[in-house]
């Protein structure tokens, strides 16, 4: 008795930690994206398409190998039951050696970029935006460990404050006239910041000295990880390269933007989950707890606030982006009314990285997003002749297909239930069918080309926000037991 009594109370110390971590977390999330909105709100008003479009190009060409600098030390550092500090160090030894010889790859590279797209200045963009890789093996460590030992008020003073500077910088630099070159000198500089941040709130056991041996083992536990997370990438850069090459700046901005958008909404409210989950399954698994149901759990209510937002925003698509980018990103409009779905599959398993990373099945993550980029290439490219908007249909069918495909792979690698997975999400299919129906049947009250954005979405937001609150209730949804234990933690 006295025995289940003390594993209930340690049970109940660590999801209580869990909470408090996740709490700052999605402070630092939305206070984040808040920053983050009013950056772009700002830079759509005082750069063209044509300017944005042509930083889109250099920054997708970065994106494709940013993803390899992290080498999956990240998750190592997070994942393993004991870190010495001689491991720690290794693994700031290899993060220094492959981000130095993608930073001079990048280098290399940039002049004949520039000659292949044939815009100028691609080159002077490509090499600001390498600054970032020689200082990043610092900041992704300290940040990594921050999360281990669940010390998110760190990283959200970290994030936040790198985000304030950034967008300074940026518009700072615009005001003088250095147009695109003000984003990637931004990006540079806070690269810099970032790495003083962490010094500043550096964890513990923070090593700064690298150690070039035993990168053995670390480097092949990060293997598959950074192969993954590279088809993961490139399943969405790809969109811009493909149609950089055959079209123009402008439509690689509009569908960048449309794209961008769902993408800012689905981060919003991941983001301040996400960076929890990883060292939340990592220590269920240390304690030996079944990790199916803190998975279901987890996807349910990430689920039922993602999903519902994703949704109304297809519906409510010109509204919103006539507020957050103006009248010369109104062709962005109808790509995000299907774009939306993109979303919606793509992130029913939002949190199945971190799942196979924990249980061992990195392989796996990466034959699957290797094949969903192999995909999403395919499609974009026979696409582009019918149109942006046939695009956004095709990208949409490759993340249902990576919905199906994630579903079975759990069932079959993992030895998951379907029918325990299809119960876990009952509630979200509710949730997204009553948030979806209030949405229309505004659109069909109100014209949103017609009336003013601001009547539209006075009535759209309270509308459908009620009707989402009515559903979790009426549902007995986990949501809401779970916000009122955050809610509690905060009144502490």
């Amino acid at each position: 008795m006295k025995t289940n009594i003390f594993k209930n109370l340690l049970q109940e110390n660590y999801m209580s930690k869990v909470r408090n971590a996740l709490k700052f977390s999605m402070v630092g999330t939305y206070l984040g994206k808040i920053i983050n909105l009013l950056s772009v709100i700002v830079i759509a008003r005082i750069m063209t398409p044509d300017e944005l479009g042509l930083y889109a190009i250099a920054a997708a060409l970065v994106m494709i190998v940013d993803v390899l600098k992290s080498f999956g030390v990240s998750s190592y550092l997070i994942r393993q039951k004991v870190l010495a500090s001689d491991e720690i160090r290794s693994a700031l030894g290899l993060n220094i050696v492959i981000t130095s010889v993608l930073g001079i790859g990048i280098i290399a590279v940039a002049q004949p970029l520039e000659t292949y797209y044939g815009y100028n200045d691609i080159a002077i963009l490509l090499l600001l935006l390498s600054v970032s890789f020689f200082v990043s093996p610092f900041f992704s460590n300290g940040m990594a460990l921050l999360a281990r030992q669940f010390k998110f008020k760190e990283r959200l003073q970290i994030g936040i404050t790198a985000q304030i500077f950034e967008f300074s910088i940026t518009v700072l630099f615009i005001m003088l006239d250095f147009s695109y070159f003000s984003m990637a000198i931004a990006v540079a500089l806070k690269s810099l910041l970032q790495v003083l941040l962490v010094k500043i709130y550096q964890p513990t056991d923070m090593q700064w000295y690298p150690r070039f041996i035993g990168m053995k083992h670390i480097a092949k536990f990060g293997f598959f990880i950074t192969l993954a997370n590279l088809f993961e990438r490139l399943s969405i850069v790809s969109n811009d390269l493909i149609i950089g090459k055959f079209g123009t700046p402008g439509m690689v901005a509009y569908f960048s933007r449309g794209l961008g958008f769902i993408d800012f909404l689905t981060a919003t409210v991941s983001e301040g989950i996400s960076p929890v989950t990883l060292p939340y399954l990592a220590e269920q698994k240390r304690l030996g707890h079944d990790l199916e149901p803190a998975y279901y759990q987890a996807t349910n209510l990430l689920g039922a606030v993602l999903l519902p937002v994703l949704l109304v925003a297809g519906v409510a698509s010109y509204p919103v982006i006539m507020l957050f980018f103006g009248d010369q990103w109104v062709q962005s409009a109808e790509l995000v009314s299907i774009l939306c779905l993109w979303g919606v599959f793509k992130n029913i398993h939002a949190l199945s990285p971190s799942l196979l990373v924990i249980t061992g099945h990195e392989r796996h993550l990466f034959i699957r997003n290797m094949i969903m980029f192999s995909l999403t290439a395919f499609s974009v490219y026979f696409a582009f002749q019918y149109g942006l908007l046939t695009i956004a249909m095709a990208v949409t069918g490759v993340a249902f297909v990576n919905f199906i495909y994630t579903t079975l792979l759990l069932k079959f690698v993992l030895n998951f239930s379907l029918l325990n997975f299809s119960k876990s999400q009952l509630t979200n299919v509710l949730l997204c069918t009553t948030c979806f129906g209030a949405s229309y049947l505004t659109s069909l009250l109100i014209n949103f080309e017609e009336v003013s954005i601001f009547i539209s979405l006075a009535i759209l937001i309270p509308f459908v926000s009620l009707t989402w609150l009515l559903t979790l209730y009426f549902t007995k949804h986990l949501l809401l037991n779970e916000i009122k234990k955050i809610v509690g933690l905060a009144n502490e």
